[in-house]
């Protein structure tokens, strides 16, 4: 009895050798796990870290790209106002051009009928010479008749 006894004992330390053996596998597995799910985690933490830096990055260039819209739109608004005067100016230009037309169009009017009168002071101017020629003959004959 005494020896059944002692081989059920060596029996149960050999089946607990073997799962202290076996939990001692599963004890490496689990910290092997751990150490796999730190790096992870350490790797997850940089990751996360790199975002967050990309997050401020890109939060720094969406205040510099609003500044730059606010800029655009303050240069759009002076571009706007300016065309505004340009276009009056324009106008002013069109309404000086319609009124140059204008007196030129006098001036040509006017330039004909300058024409027609020297036309008519040459006619005149001609007449009156023929007028003074022929007193002046008659002024001469008279002379002459005084003379003989």
């Amino acid at each position: 009895a005494l020896s059944a006894t002692v081989a059920a004992l060596v029996y149960d330390k050999v089946i607990l050798s073997c799962e202290k053996q076996d939990a001692e596998a599963r004890v490496e597995g689990v910290m092997s796990r751990v150490a796999e799910l730190e790096e992870e985690g350490s790797a997850t933490q940089m990751a996360l870290s790199q975002l967050e830096q990309d997050k401020e990055i890109m939060a720094s260039e969406i205040k510099i790209t609003a500044v730059q819209k606010a800029s655009l739109e303050t240069k759009l608004r002076a571009l706007q106002g300016q065309k505004a005067g340009l276009v009056e100016r324009v106008h002013v230009l069109e309404s000086g051009v319609e009124a140059l037309t204008s007196i030129v169009e006098d001036l040509d009017a006017g330039k004909g009928e300058l024409a027609e009168c020297r036309a008519a002071l040459e006619d005149a101017g001609s007449a009156e010479a023929v007028r003074a020629s022929a007193l002046g003959e008659r002024a001469a004959s008279a002379e002459r008749r005084r003379a003989h």
